[in-house]
């Protein structure tokens, strides 16, 4: 799984993938999907999403939303 840190709020987005012209698809820490710049965000962080939730950088919302999309997406 990769996060990145929006550099407004500080808190953490889990990527899904590139959407081209600069932006990619998002989870929120709410569990919405959206397409957002990445000029937004601070370099990404790799990782397990179970160290990621033991860590609170996500919510199990996200969590939750990036099973149901990828699942969709069949990534």
């Amino acid at each position: 799984m990769r996060v990145f840190r929006n550099k407004a709020s500080g808190k953490h987005f889990v990527y899904v993938e590139d959407h081209g012209n600069g932006k990619a698809l998002f989870i929120l820490p709410q569990g919405e999907a959206k397409s957002l710049k990445l000029g937004l965000f601070e370099q990404p962080k790799e990782g397990e999403r179970e160290d990621f939730l033991a860590h609170g950088l996500i919510t199990d919302e996200q969590d939750r939303r990036y099973q149901q999309v990828l699942d969709a997406l069949e990534l």
